[in-house]
């Protein structure tokens, strides 16, 4: 995840930082949400950097073949908000906590299918999904996280998603 204030030389050099493990490039987290809440102007910022990271990355022989995912955002309705910007992107991003849905249930389908909407048919990469079992507010209890999880992976595979990945896979520190 490339940090908001990163720069061109930054970016570029994570290869050489991090290789063999680098597999994409993603843009700032969220840039959506500001402490648990939607954040009024970050469409225009969003895209700017999106842009940036995009032309960065391609027009650099030595980064040019890793994919750059598109923004992961907090909030579904901001997908509508930020629209289709999948030509600064190779693979469109999600992050899709079902909460208290069971996977494959209208939820998850209908925030697919926004997603899809607007990531001009490439492909979708979730970068962020699960359940909450934090001891603050656990909203399943640990084996109910495990079967959930097990189905949502493949509830997400039999809906062309190429790539899911779980967070937080591990609590550290909670």
């Amino acid at each position: 995840i490339v940090s908001p204030g990163s720069s061109q030389t930054q970016v570029l050099s994570f290869p050489a930082r991090v290789a063999p493990s680098l597999e994409t490039f993603e843009p700032p987290n969220e840039p959506d949400d500001q402490v648990g809440q939607p954040y009024p102007t970050w469409v225009a910022p969003c895209i700017a950097f999106q842009q940036n990271l995009y032309s960065w990355v391609k027009g650099n022989p030595a980064t040019a073949r890793y994919p750059v995912l598109g923004p992961g955002l907090a909030w579904p309705a901001s997908i509508a908000q930020l629209g289709n910007v999948s030509a600064k992107f190779d693979l469109s991003n999600l992050h899709d906590y079902l909460v208290n849905y069971n996977p494959g249930n209208s939820y998850g389908t209908t925030i697919l299918g926004m997603a899809s909407a607007t990531a001009g048919g490439k492909p979708i990469v979730v970068t962020e999904a699960g359940y909450g079992t934090g001891t603050t507010t656990p909203l399943v209890d640990d084996r109910t996280d495990l079967r959930y999880l097990t189905r949502m992976f493949f509830e997400y595979f039999n809906e062309g998603i190429t790539r899911t990945y779980s967070y937080d896979f591990i609590e550290i520190g909670g």
